[in-house]
């Protein structure tokens, strides 16, 4: 039997014109803060207020916009007027960010590798009996998903857990009426439960998530996408690695991969790349005890840890990144486990555009929230987690966005176009040279050692997984206009259009 919202219940309103108010999820103790406020004494950010001071709804402060506004014009001054010291130092710098991220890259990848074989090892051990089973909510949150349904439906039916401590929790847009026609027409089991979401000022994922978090019954929550395909006991180890972690571990990560890499060229560089961050960076950062940018889908979380701290910001289009910046912010953990969920790699470069823009704006987006209290983050993260969230959400996209310039001073210092005094003309055409040659040969070297320990397929175009970051500068270029034009709008992936189903 399918519980399901009928249309006509007095919590959702679906009459022409009628306005759901934003679903964000609130403590009923909570109480919104002016981010303005709070300065140096943490003590005055409680774990629910959380969500509030690191809001997403207002892109840049007052403050951001007059410190955004006097580099670019200084910046274009100095391009105006030839300087050549400032050109010299400019250059100079992003080399030396370029140097630094690469190294940052570099490093995790090692620590990863070196810690691959210990975590399959030790999350394979299951320990826990049905009995001592927690209750586990699992949310689902669809949008015109009408054709992916009926493959959904048998991933979740394979969830190895006890029926009894299982809400399986489908969430659907009030709009959708396609989707919603298509879960209808499966014959689910008791413990399936439709949820259709109403109208909200913002219709995100964030939103449909916090509109199940409500009205979840579990211990422990964790969200799956459309195309989802989870190892079958991926709750199970979930739950003994939470028996096994310390309290303040409140989000277990687990492993994203794809079931149709060997689609084409672009889902072989993309296999790769996912490879690299769920098995290698992903668990360096976080046995560091970093903040770690969450994916999308398959994070697993304390129920009663994600109501305190608000839910999901719906006004933040990488929800996931946020919220594992927010869980570090109060002082909880997040680990990732050896567990996977296979799901599908946009197959058209148009689709994988579209979705990189929407990742790289989130995370851009998500910086400029979080630094509005740097000196807060430092004591929450730590000097060492402070310096990996500069890497995840600053380093990351924003190089990508002035490696145009990079390349174009390096062409006009390499032929001479600027003139320098001939030690320091050295330093920067060498040092910029060793940085395209040290850049190209760590991403040939991460994806070749991935190809060679796992047995990839997709691995052996190793050689071009360096050429596949040039897709990326274009994808980070229009992360910058959507972030000013449109920051909170959602550009949905579409979803079961490769020919492989699982």
């Amino acid at each position: 039997m399918v519980k399901q919202r009928d249309d006509t219940s007095a919590n959702i309103k679906t009459q022409s014109g009628s306005v759901h108010p934003d679903l964000t999820f609130k403590d009923k103790n909570s109480k919104a803060l002016d981010p303005n406020m709070l300065d140096s004494l943490e003590t005055l950010i409680k774990p629910e207020d959380i969500r509030n001071v690191f809001s997403a709804q207002t892109v840049f402060t007052p403050g951001a916009k007059i410190v955004l506004l006097l580099i670019i014009v200084v910046t274009f001054i100095s391009f105006i007027l030839d300087d050549k010291a400032s050109v010299y130092v400019t250059v100079m710098l992003i080399n030396i960010l370029f140097f630094t991220a690469n190294s940052y890259r570099l490093g995790l990848f090692f620590s990863g590798l070196k810690i691959l074989e210990h975590s399959r090892q030790i999350d394979e051990e299951i320990d826990l009996s049905d009995q001592q089973l927690p209750k586990y909510t699992v949310l689902i949150p669809l949008y015109h998903e009408a054709a992916v349904v009926p493959y959904l439906t048998k991933a979740m039916l394979r969830v190895d857990y006890p029926k009894n401590k299982l809400q399986v929790m489908i969430l659907v847009e009030d709009d959708d009426t396609e989707t919603i026609a298509a879960v209808k027409a499966n014959k689910l089991p008791d413990y399936f439960q439709v949820e259709v979401v109403p109208n909200a000022k913002v219709k995100t994922k964030a939103n449909a998530l916090n509109w199940g978090l409500s009205r979840a019954t579990g211990e422990l929550v964790t969200i799956f996408d459309a195309e989802d395909r989870p190892n079958p006991d991926q709750l199970k180890k979930v739950a003994q690695k939470f028996v096994r972690s310390p309290d303040n571990v409140a989000c277990i990560q687990a492993r994203l991969n794809f079931y149709n890499a060997q689609e084409n060229v672009l889902t072989k560089l993309f296999s790769l790349e996912y490879e690299n961050l769920f098995n290698y960076i992903l668990p360096a950062m976080a046995i560091r005890d970093c903040p770690i940018p969450l994916g999308g889908t398959s994070n697993h979380f304390k129920t009663k840890k994600l109501r305190e701290l608000g839910g999901w910001d719906s006004y933040n289009v990488t929800e996931d990144a946020d919220l594992g910046m927010r869980l570090a912010a109060a002082g909880y953990k997040s680990r990732m486990v050896y567990s996977f969920t296979p799901e599908e790699a946009t197959m058209s470069l148009r689709a994988w555009m579209k979705q990189r823009t929407r990742w790289l704006k989130g995370y851009m987006h998500t910086y400029f929230v979080y630094m509005r209290k740097p000196g807060y983050l430092i004591r929450k993260y730590g000097f060492s987690g402070f310096m990996f969230f500069n890497y995840s959400l600053f380093l990351s996209p924003f190089l990508l966005v002035i490696m145009p310039i990079m390349i174009y001073f390096s062409v006009m210092i390499i032929i001479r176009f600027y003139a320098y005094e001939p030690w320091s003309e050295s330093i920067l055409k060498y040092f910029t040279w060793f940085n395209l040659i040290y850049g190209y040969l760590a991403l040939s070297f991460t994806s070749y050692t991935i190809y060679a320990v796992e047995g990839l397929k997709s691995g052996k175009l190793w050689w071009l997984y360096p050429f596949y970051f040039i897709l990326h500068i274009f994808a980070a270029l229009m992360a910058v206009y959507k972030l000013l034009v449109e920051p909170h709008k959602w550009d949905k992936t579409t979803h079961g259009v490769s020919k492989f189903k699982e």
